[in-house]
């Protein structure tokens, strides 16, 4: 109670607030209320309905006048020197295009290249014993000799 009287302009503006708003909600419904009154006393839209009647004569706009159709072609377009400079143009690339495409059929019809020999190994021919420079310049063995790095050596985590 002590907080209500040390607060009372608060108390105050809060009470007025709430008043405005009360006071707009009855008056909304007042007039929603005299809306109502005013539809039921009003007479219903059918008796102010007349009929439609036209406001005068309408002229009709004049009638478009009959085109006669000719069966006569458009004017061809005259042939100058331009237009015939683009055609040469175009005959020339023609003549590029046609050979270029017989030069990729020939290239086609070659026969491929003939494979090239497979490269004597040593390893058919046992390596000399404590020879690593032999063993190393077979590719069969390098590459076997990489793999049982791999597999016999320590485990790269642990590198």
């Amino acid at each position: 109670m002590d907080w209500l009287l040390e607060h009372l302009q608060f108390v105050a503006i809060v009470a007025l607030i709430i008043g405005s708003m009360v006071r707009k909600f009855f008056e909304a419904k007042a007039e929603e209320r005299e809306a109502r009154r005013r539809m039921e006393s009003s007479p219903p839209a059918e008796e102010y309905s007349e009929p439609w009647e036209p406001m005068g004569e309408f002229d009709l706009p004049p009638p478009l006048p009959q085109m006669t159709m000719e069966p006569t072609p458009p004017p061809l377009p005259s042939f100058d020197e331009r237009q015939a400079a683009i055609l040469q143009r175009h005959a020339e690339i023609e003549e590029q295009l046609r050979g270029i495409r017989e030069s990729k059929a020939a290239k086609k019809a070659r026969p491929a290249r003939m494979a090239k020999p497979a490269k004597m190994t040593t390893a058919a021919s046992p390596p000399k014993p404590g020879s690593i420079r032999s063993v190393l310049r077979d590719r069969k063995s390098t590459r076997r000799a990489i793999v049982l790095r791999e597999i016999l050596g320590s485990p790269v985590g642990l590198r």
